[in-house]
């Protein structure tokens, strides 16, 4: 178990640098954002020839209708979809608030692998918020939506 310090009056106590494995299971949260993003919105957009359409003539194609949403894998891809939508932006922008925290709380700190990680998983989580601020992004958003 990790230790998480402790309050003696005002001031609270140092607490340890994340270890290795738990910078690591960050990036791979950050990595799920995208990955749900990837394959539920712009894999169906593109792999249907969709691009470069106006919202009016991607909203006259049913998105339940366009492959892979229908094959086997529709279901699964639509509940990845939902949690995109859903909880992708406050989990990136979660993410990113730590990375961020933990680059400062424990500069100096931080061994060079643990460091590496913790950089990259910022890096994923603000190409994820940048992405959310698209065009493209709120298009796909009320297509999945429709």
């Amino acid at each position: 178990m990790a230790h998480v310090g402790h309050v003696e009056g005002w001031m609270a106590t140092e607490r340890r640098p994340p270890s290795l494995r738990s910078a690591w299971f960050g990036l791979v949260l950050a990595l799920t954002c995208v990955g749900t993003y990837a394959v539920s919105l712009l894999l169906p957009y593109y792999a249907n020839g969709l691009q470069g359409s106006s919202q009016e003539e991607l909203w006259a194609n049913e998105l339940v209708q366009q492959w892979p949403y229908d094959t086997a894998w529709g279901t699964p891809i639509g509940l990845a979809g939902l949690f995109a939508i859903s909880v992708g932006p406050f989990l990136a922008a979660g993410l990113l608030w730590w990375s961020l925290r933990t680059l400062w709380v424990h500069r100096g700190a931080l061994s060079v692998p643990v460091h590496a990680v913790v950089v990259a998983t910022m890096l994923v989580s603000v190409a994820v918020l940048a992405w959310l601020t698209t065009p493209l992004a709120g298009q796909l958003f009320s297509w999945f939506m429709d």
